[in-house]
């Protein structure tokens, strides 16, 4: 190899790292399925409860300009424990649905089902659906559904 052949090959590795590692990523690859889970786990970690619609799709989410208010966020179900944010874990992914668990950090435990939808190159949460898992401290028969 010659010399300019490996540095137009250190500068492409370089540049590689860089774009992955920013958020320039995202805007010419968009927002993978696991990306956006990323994001809204986040969004509720700090607390973001004027963000959160942001990981919905505009098209597909029927209660989409009730998510826009923190109010729905901060009175809603297992999302209401705003000083003990929960998050989504233990995903699996199959097609464009995705299975896990949501704990709100006081006792209540849901398993969570987000129906994924694309719009252009982004995934956006179209529907999720938060089911109590029987025994745990905060349980009620009672799904919640954003849809």
């Amino acid at each position: 190899m010659t010399r300019k052949s490996i540095t137009m090959m250190l500068l492409l590795v370089a540049a590689s790292t860089l774009l992955a590692s920013c958020q320039a990523f995202s805007v010419l690859f968009g927002v993978s399925i696991d990306q956006r889970i990323n994001d809204f786990n986040s969004d509720l970690k700090v607390g973001a409860y004027t963000d959160l619609y942001t990981n919905f799709s505009v098209s597909q989410t029927v209660m989409y300009q009730q998510l826009k208010l923190p109010s729905y966020w901060q009175t809603s179900g297992p999302f209401a424990a705003a000083d003990k944010p929960g998050r989504i874990t233990n995903t699996t992914i199959e097609g464009n649905v995705v299975r896990g668990s949501y704990s709100n950090g006081t006792g209540g435990n849901y398993l969570v089902t987000l129906t994924m939808v694309q719009d252009g190159i982004d995934w956006y949460i179209g529907e999720m659906t938060l089911s109590p898992i029987v025994g745990t401290s905060q349980y009620q028969p009672s799904v919640v559904r954003i849809f």
